[in-house]
């Protein structure tokens, strides 16, 4: 490829700091641009640095970072940056702070029950993993995209158009990095009569997504909460799946919800395919999908069975407004959506749709 991508440290923790090192120079598209050990420092670093992307530890003295990530957004706001959080609570109440201000993804640290050396090689291929998606598909869509202006959305159906529509429902959201950032706009926009259940895939790992849906129930006068097995599924409410299950729908006298481990589909767990896979196969039913930023292709192969079984109409985030342009050009590219949408109208426009409904599909796109 062409230039390696310059990343730069910031960590208190000198363990941790060579950790990172190593894991970097495994990796032949990235590179070493520097090294801080608290926030103030890395401050005045990277002004010098010109880093492509920065791994940033959630907990330092003085300045901690949140308070870091802040600070880093005035001084340079297109300057990507990573968090790397532990797994308690507090880790994850402030990870998902840092990602609804707009840090682009978070890495963990290893967990407690493991040898040192067995944590080292772990936290390693989390990091090279990571970054080696990040070097091809991150710098394409994010680090190299020069600022246009936006562009038009495709057009929407109106009901003068169409008018057959059918009432939505359920709402169907699949989203991966740039989420939390994603949702804390949408969901805040939804009409508080919303009468129309909301389901939601964010890719994140356990312990994340209730704090998730915590961060989320306090931006809106809906039901926000992570998804229970069994639990009947409510008009008004907003359901995420469990971080490293699967979350399905079930019907008999009502709709419910399910909540597997299954395996992972497409490396993800949950998965997006995985819940509009299982909606697909529900009968009667009209599905207002909407998939959202993100890296790969999760949700395409989903927004393709809900066409062709039952009456889907799909909204994709537009390239301008993503993080990371993958799953809705994925979607894009098959001709599966329906509507390409700026990221800050989506919220009322899921709220336009739910009141008017959707115009009755064909049924036989494949």
């Amino acid at each position: 490829m062409g230039q390696k991508i310059k990343i730069f440290i910031i960590d208190d923790t000198v363990t941790y700091r060579m950790i990172f090192t190593k894991a970097i120079e495994a990796i032949p598209e990235a590179e070493l641009a520097g090294v801080a050990t608290g926030g103030a420092s890395a401050l005045v670093k990277l002004k010098n640095a010109k880093p492509d992307l920065v791994l940033l530890d959630i907990h330092m003295p003085e300045m901690n970072g949140v308070e870091t990530l802040k600070k880093i957004k005035e001084q340079d706001p297109g300057l990507p940056v990573i968090m790397v959080s532990g797994t308690s609570t507090r880790d994850a109440d402030e990870t998902i702070e840092a990602l609804e201000l707009g840090a682009l993804d978070f890495i963990q640290k290893p967990q407690e029950g493991r040898s040192s050396q067995q944590n080292i090689e772990m936290l390693t291929q989390d990091i090279c993993s990571r970054l080696k998606v990040i070097s091809t598909e991150f710098q394409r869509d994010v680090v190299q995209a020069p600022k246009q202006k936006p562009t038009p959305s495709k057009k929407k159906i109106t009901h003068a158009e169409s008018p057959s529509t059918t009432a939505v429902d359920l709402v169907l959201i699949g989203v991966s990095t740039g989420g939390p950032q994603a949702l804390r706009t949408i969901i805040p926009q939804l009409p508080k009569n919303l009468s129309v259940p909301v389901l939601i895939v964010q890719h994140m790992p356990p312990g994340f997504t209730q704090s998730l849906a915590e961060h989320l129930d306090t931006s809106t006068m809906l039901s926000v909460h992570e998804a229970h097995d069994g639990e009947t599924i409510q008009n008004g409410s907003i359901y995420i799946a469990p971080g490293d299950f699967h979350m399905i729908v079930e019907e008999s006298d009502c709709m419910l919800i399910r909540i597997t481990q299954t395996e992972p589909v497409q490396s993800c767990r949950p998965s997006v395919d995985v819940l509009f896979e299982s909606v697909s196969k529900l009968k009667n039913k009209s599905i207002l999908s909407i998939i959202l930023t993100g890296m790969g292709r999760d949700g395409t192969e989903g927004v393709r069975l809900l066409k062709k079984q039952i009456n889907c109409y799909s909204i994709s985030q537009d390239k301008d407004s993503c993080v990371v342009y993958g799953m809705p050009r994925a979607l894009e590219a098959e001709a599966l959506s329906d509507e390409v949408t700026p990221l800050d109208e989506i919220g009322s426009r899921i709220g336009e749709i739910c009141q008017e409904g959707i115009p009755a599909m064909n049924l036989s796109q494949t």
